[in-house]
């Protein structure tokens, strides 16, 4: 209902159920033929249910309150989803009033589309990380189950790198998803935050609750849905029926 509602306010009870109905319907399918599929899978400690048990404040946020670097995180998403905005628009306004009218459109997408792959060499030659190329699910996937091999600086850059390319294809217009790069830029980002924290302040199990917050924080930052994020990410695993449907509202930034 939150996205529906970004899409027109006249949206009657009768076009949301047949929505409802078509959602249903077609996620059954899937599963029938396809299995359900799933991208990844958080890792949780096993003594979650006691680590949250009792009455004090460390019950509530955490050990010495570390859940509350979500503040951090959501503040920092924030501003990196207000400035991808502000270029997203401004290199679609250069494409649309400047570049369009000077070049042929097959000769700017070549360009384009070659920016974009250097951008995804570039950090592959940084970080050895190739989900800039694609949809980095199993980059993320890596970072999730904490390996040590992957520095903060190659959260970070990976990061920015995706959300570079992700600017230059979704200001041409390219056919493309639009989710999956907020979410695991988003998950790069809170990355960056557990792994520069000293692990006395977090604790060993909480970086990856980090890049949980950091998904949620970008991706309500870039499409506005602050509800939606946290059902998607809900047990830390999606499922190719919910990125679809969450694909539409995006121009709306």
């Amino acid at each position: 209902m939150e996205e529906l509602s970004h899409v027109s306010s006249r949206l009657t009870t009768r076009v949301i159920c047949i929505i409802l109905v078509g959602s249903i319907i077609s996620t059954a399918v899937m599963r029938g033929f396809l299995e359900n599929k799933v991208l990844f899978k958080a890792v949780y400690p096993d003594n979650l249910e006691d680590m949250v048990s009792g009455g004090s404040l460390e019950t509530i946020f955490g050990k010495s309150m570390w859940m509350l670097v979500s503040i951090g995180i959501g503040l920092l998403c924030a501003l990196v989803g207000y400035i991808f905005h502000k270029g997203f628009a401004l290199t679609h306004w250069l494409l649309t009033k400047k570049v369009y009218q000077l070049c042929p459109r097959f000769l700017v997408f070549m360009i384009l589309g070659g920016m974009s792959a250097g951008i995804g060499a570039l950090v592959f030659h940084l970080t050895g990380l190739r989900g800039v190329w694609g949809i980095g699910i199993k980059d993320l996937g890596e970072v999730l189950v904490q390996n040590p091999e992957i520095k903060a600086s190659d959260l970070l850059i990976f990061a920015l790198g995706k959300l570079a390319a992700f600017m230059l294809g979704v200001s041409a217009r390219f056919p493309g998803d639009t989710l999956e790069p907020v979410l695991i830029s988003g998950g790069f980002i809170g990355g960056f935050v557990g792994k520069i924290l000293p692990t006395s302040m977090l604790g060993e199990d909480a970086n990856a609750a980090c890049e949980i917050f950091g998904m949620v924080g970008l991706f309500a930052s870039c499409f506005r849905f602050p509800l939606t994020p946290v059902v998607i990410v809900w047990g830390g695993q999606f499922s190719m029926q919910s990125i679809g449907s969450c694909m539409l509202p995006f121009p709306q930034l």
